[in-house]
Parts: C-alpha cells; sequence; structure tokens
C-alpha cells in the first residue's frame, strides 16, 4: 500500500464516520450532538434541525467517503469515475454553502457571542524565516506592497496597536483572551 492509498483509505474513513454519526442523529441517536450544535449561553440549542435535513448533510459526506474508497482501491464503480466531477462540484457548492453558514449561529460567518464560546486563543502571524521563504514560494506573484505589510507585522508598535483592536473586541464580545495576551511567537522562542 502506498501513501497516496494510505491517505485515501484514512480520509475515506474519516467521512465514513461523519456520515455514520449524521445518520445516527436522523434516526434519534443523541450521543455528541450537544458539542456539535450551537448553544445559546452554553444552555438551550438555538436550533435542532430536522431529519431530513442531517440526512441531507450525511448523504455528502457518505458520497465524498466513497469517492475516497474508490481512490484508495476498495472497489471500482465506473459510474463514480464518469460523474466524478460533476460530484465534485456538486460537494464543493453544499461545503461552501454550509461554510458560509446562516451568519448567525453556523459558519464562518457566524456571531460569535451568541454561540456559547467564552474563550478564544489569537496569535499574531508567525513569519519565522522559514515560513516566510515558504509564503514567498506559495505566491510568486507577491508584490512590494504586500511584502511590507508582512515585514510590518513583525514591528511592535503595529503589533501593539493590533492587540488594541483585539482586546477591545474580546471585551465587546464578552470573550475571554486565553493566555491574558495575543501569542507572538517569537515571544515563545
Amino acid at each position: 500500500m502506498n501513501i497516496n492509498q494510505i491517505l485515501f483509505t484514512l480520509n475515506a474513513l474519516i467521512l465514513f464516520f461523519v456520515a455514520a454519526i449524521h445518520f445516527y442523529w436522523a434516526f434519534g441517536g443523541k450521543w455528541g450532538a450537544n458539542a456539535v450544535l450551537p448553544q445559546k449561553n452554553s444552555e438551550k440549542r438555538v436550533f435542532t434541525p430536522s431529519p431530513i435535513a442531517t440526512v441531507a448533510v450525511a448523504i455528502p459526506f457518505l458520497i465524498i467517503s466513497l469517492i475516497f474508497a474508490q481512490a484508495a482501491g476498495w472497489f471500482d464503480f465506473e459510474i463514480v469515475g464518469q460523474y466524478l466531477s460533476s460530484l465534485l462540484l456538486i460537494l464543493v457548492a453544499v461545503f461552501t454553502i454550509r461554510a458560509v453558514g446562516d451568519f448567525k449561529y453556523v459558519g464562518f460567518f457566524k456571531k460569535i457571542k451568541n454561540t456559547g464560546t467564552t474563550d478564544i486563543y489569537v496569535e499574531h502571524i508567525n513569519l519565522s524565516k522559514y515560513i516566510y521563504e515558504r509564503l514567498k514560494n506559495e505566491l510568486p506573484n507577491l508584490d512590494n506592497k504586500e511584502s511590507e505589510m508582512f515585514d510590518k507585522s513583525k514591528n511592535k508598535d503595529y503589533r501593539t496597536e493590533l492587540d488594541k483592536i483585539i482586546k477591545e473586541l474580546v471585551n465587546k464580545y464578552d470573550l475571554k483572551l486565553r493566555l491574558d495576551d495575543t501569542i507572538y511567537h517569537k515571544d515563545l522562542e
């Protein structure tokens, strides 16, 4: 078994587990649901998805787990190969919609204050020489202005200004900044 087959197998198993637990919840299972559904003030769920909605989430996970299983060599379904690009586009659309969320309780743009989250970690960008070199390799079209922004982020005055903004937001949303400060990797070295 080569490394690709191992990685495809691992992805298939993880995504199959995620699909299976969604089917479990859709058919009345309770285990783990409180950990993944948003809650208000760490007490009451803000919503409970219907069984149909939960199955609608489980199916894309199941499909993508089967795609990874086929890539790992577990079986060979010709139909998956024929429609693979269409399936992947549909899955990307489904996961993008899920990631964007409802702008309130779910997704990238949820309002943190209303989810029950109280403690957060915040860190300044880690631009050690190694990471900066990798960044420049990954972003070969990085212009001078963008490069200057990264250089500026190493400046203590710049970080101090950012820390003020972070602390204002932490106070505004009644959050607790873990470690009582923003993490700066250079201070840890």
